[in-house]
């Protein structure tokens, strides 16, 4: 059980909410984010990172997506 509660949009910083708002279709990251977001001013800028890394780049931000799975699976880090 969570001992954080996530913080709301309306809680954040203004650019913090809007890399939540980004994230708001999936569930799981969107709360990691509101919990994370207790400490905004470590997070923001790995949070910006991290997003760029899918974004970014050559590959499709899907593909990589399937290939972060699939490493995950490889080392049985699914629950």
């Amino acid at each position: 059980m969570a001992r954080l509660k996530p913080l709301e949009q309306s809680e954040m910083t203004p650019r913090m909410a809007s890399l939540a708002e980004k994230i708001k279709f999936d569930p799981g990251y969107f709360t990691g984010l509101g919990i994370f977001a207790h400490s905004q001013e470590f997070v923001e800028p790995m949070w910006n990172a991290y997003v760029e890394m899918f974004d970014g780049g050559l590959l499709d931000s899907r593909l990589k997506e399937l290939v972060r799975l699939k490493i995950a699976q490889n080392n049985d880090c699914f629950m």
